[in-house]
């Protein structure tokens, strides 16, 4: 187990499988997460900028971060969130706490994940509800 803060981002980061992120497909049965706005640039899932028209509506969290990993470093330094991931066996499993008090605890759920992008994405999911 460990503690996200922002010198282990860049440890997540290299962890998240790129392309088990969402794509726009996916976003869009995922209302209550993303939002779409017309915007002058955007990311692909590699989070290399593009300026084409054609990814204009891009997905968004609604923190209007434009990644998964953006959205977790914003949630780290903005609502000062701790998240900590542990993988039992082929499970993942995602603790997510504001000071003492925890979000959301997967294990605790019952919600069981065979990939860390799985886990991140719905404990980021979780904790947009108490923002938003």
């Amino acid at each position: 187990m460990f503690n996200l803060n922002n010198a282990d981002m860049e440890n997540l980061i290299t962890q998240i499988n790129k392309e088990r992120l969402v794509n726009s497909d996916t976003a869009l049965m995922m209302k209550e997460l993303y939002y779409y706005v017309p915007c002058e640039y955007w990311y692909d899932k590699l989070d290399r900028l593009r300026t084409d028209v054609e990814g204009r509506n891009t997905p968004m969290y609604m923190c209007e971060c434009p990644t998964l990993a953006a959205c977790i470093q914003w949630m780290i330094q903005t609502r000062e969130y701790t998240f900590q991931t542990e993988q039992n066996g082929k499970v993942w499993h995602v603790v997510v706490r504001a000071g003492d008090y925890v979000l959301y605890d997967s294990e605790s759920n019952a919600d069981a994940f065979c990939c860390l992008e799985e886990a991140l994405e719905k404990a980021v999911q979780e904790c947009m509800e108490f923002l938003y």
